[in-house]
């Protein structure tokens, strides 16, 4: 019997403790989501705006620090994902019929599996094409002409504008389940708070 599953039957880590720390992680994650796109927009600035911008980081010193808690905080978040699953696997094993599963959740709950391990593809993906891994027009510290190499690729664009529409129907139900899995907002206004969401969703990513 592994140790996470000895854990699990201890009662040392409980599903609540669990979604708790999912949903602190997404908050910070999400959170540190909309500085990078706030930074990405400066590609609209011009190489010197957005290479300037990236170079403040490097000189701020703070590059390493922030990579360091990213990586923290992605690697729990995915641990209490896939803890929270074989929870729930171990619960229901048959799991809900197709009809009422279909019926009672939204596309957005059904597919939170599957587009986080998209994301956990695409941040791969992304980093090692901005930092230069088999690309041969690759210019270090050049970040505007690095991002615009890999935008002008088709294949690039393509799965970047469907890795960012999974990112927003991750996000589109992980917010709000996750305000609400911290006890900041009672179900029944959860419908205004998933539109106010939505709207975010839609503008970040």
């Amino acid at each position: 019997m592994s140790s996470i599953t000895r854990t699990l039957e201890s009662g040392r880590i409980t599903s609540v403790t669990l979604k708790a720390a999912m949903a602190v992680t997404g908050l910070l994650l999400a959170g540190w989501l909309t500085l990078h796109v706030a930074g990405v927009l400066t590609v609209f600035g011009g190489p010197e705006l957005m290479s300037g911008y990236a170079q403040k980081f490097r000189d701020a010193g703070v590059l390493w620090p922030m990579r360091v808690a990213l990586v923290a905080l992605l690697s729990i978040h995915v641990a209490c994902a896939a803890l929270t699953s074989l929870q729930a696997h171990r619960a229901r094993p048959r799991g809900y019929a197709r009809a009422r599963r279909m019926r009672n959740t939204t596309l957005a709950a059904r597919s939170m599996r599957f587009t986080g391990l998209v994301m956990l593809a695409f941040i791969g993906l992304h980093v090692s094409q901005i930092y230069g891994v088999g690309r041969t027009d690759h210019i270090a510290g050049d970040v505007h002409h690095n991002l615009l190499g890999i935008l002008r690729e088709p294949l690039s664009a393509a799965f970047y504008l469907t890795a960012t529409a999974l990112v927003t129907l991750h996000l589109a139900h992980g917010l709000g389940s996750s305000l609400i899995s911290l006890g900041f907002l009672a179900r029944r206004r959860a419908r205004l708070l998933k539109r106010t969401l939505n709207a975010w969703v839609l503008i970040v990513p």
